[in-house]
Formats: C-alpha cells, structure tokens, sequence
C-alpha cells in the first residue's frame, strides 16, 4: 500500500476510532501500545539468533510477519494528538507525514525481505537482514524521535 494511501485510510481510522471512543490521543495508553508494538518481536527474534540453537523458520517467519503487520499500522498508532508529554513523539510526525509514511515503509520491506531469508533458514543470512530492520527503526527514530535530555 502507498505511503499516501495508507495515510489517508489510518487518518479514516484514526478518526473512526476516536469518535467510537476506542482511541485518545492524549491517553499514555497509546504511547504504551506503540512501545509494546514492537518490542515481543524483536526480542524474540533477537534471542533466537542469538541462541546458537536449530534456526525455527516458522518461529521467525511468525516474528516477521508481526513486524512488517505493525509498520503497516504505525501510521495509525500515531493519530494527531497523539504526541503526549513523555511520549518521545517529534511533531515532525505530523509536520512530515509522507516522510514518517515512508520509514514505515522501509521498515515493512526490511520485515518481509527477513521473513524471506527465515524461509532458507541460513543464520549469517537472517542476523544480515535482521540488522536490516534494527537501521530501519534507527533511521525512523532518528527522523521522528525526540531526543532524551542527558
């Protein structure tokens, strides 16, 4: 799905799920769900890597396949209103949907190039396109992420 698209369908949603009730904004439980959104997966897959154990393809395969499902919602989980004290949101988010949009992207071709490499199981492979999707979440980051006072 395009950068633009999908913006347009996650502000539809964004909408239909704020006038339902099922999303604040201004709600901390948004910025916990984007956090968790992520974090099962890559620590799972990093561990698995790191295990030196038999490669699951299906396992990993699994992993992928939720990260690549949540970059496709990112967009969603960021709704105007959505960058509540300590959340780490940049307003560069809003200011710059199309680019925020395309790390999205970037983050969903890294999943699904793993999700690829899990089907052959080869492990350098897989630790290669893993790092993959650790740039693509950096890059985002980098671009969207306010940065922590020292």
């Amino acid at each position: 799905m395009g950068a633009l698209r999908r913006l347009g369908t996650a502000a539809t949603l964004s909408a239909m799920l704020f006038a339902a009730g099922g999303l604040d904004a201004a709600s901390p439980g948004i910025v916990k769900k984007r956090i968790a959104a992520m974090e099962a997966a890559v620590k799972s897959i990093d561990a698995a890597l790191k295990s030196g154990s038999a490669v699951d393809r299906a396992g990993l395969a699994r992993q992928a396949q939720i990260i690549a499902d949540q970059g496709d919602r990112i967009v969603e989980l960021f709704p105007a209103g959505s960058g509540v004290k300590g959340s780490g949101a940049s307003p560069r988010i809003w200011k710059e949907a199309d680019a925020f949009a395309a790390r999205a992207d970037a983050l969903v071709d890294a999943a699904i190039d793993f999700n690829s490499t899990a089907e052959d199981g080869d492990r350098k492979a897989l630790t290669e396109t893993f790092a993959e999707i650790g740039r693509a979440c950096a890059a985002c980051h980098q671009d969207f992420r306010l940065k922590k006072a020292k």
